[in-house]
């Protein structure tokens, strides 16, 4: 905050009609991040890609309680794109499957991705495999 607020005074403005916050600030980031995204989904992609995926247990954003979180990315030619890391129930197969199919059906990237690339355990794997295949 003192940071922002010497830019305000060193550039001559009056710090008083301005509102720097840390909710302001962050909710402010959050709306801007939300518009960014929503411009990137609606981007034409024509490329063939792979999707990764990864499950950590990470603190919550309080950092008392930890939470199963799945990342989720493509990579293609000269590409690489983070699209969702969404907090998961538990880490099973089925419910990685979900996350996964729902953040590519948000992109519009189900009828790009020609492989997966993932660290699980084969009794996930079977399942997942077979849950992707229905679809």
């Amino acid at each position: 905050m003192f940071i922002i607020a010497a830019v305000i005074t060193s550039l001559g403005l009056d710090i008083d009609r301005y509102n720097i916050s840390y909710s302001c600030i962050r909710n402010a980031r959050i709306s801007k991040t939300e518009e960014i995204v929503d411009t990137k989904k609606k981007e034409e992609i024509n490329q063939s890609f792979v999707v990764h995926w990864d499950g950590k247990i990470l603190p919550t954003e309080q950092g008392i309680l930890t939470a199963e979180r799945l990342s989720i990315l493509i990579s293609g030619t000269n590409t690489e794109k983070f699209l969702k890391a969404p907090i998961l129930p538990d880490g099973t197969g089925i419910n990685q499957a979900s996350a996964v199919f729902e953040a590519l059906s948000e992109w519009n990237l189900c009828d790009n991705v020609k492989a997966m690339c993932f660290d699980t355990t084969a009794s996930n794997t079977v399942k997942l495999l077979a849950y992707l295949n229905k679809l």
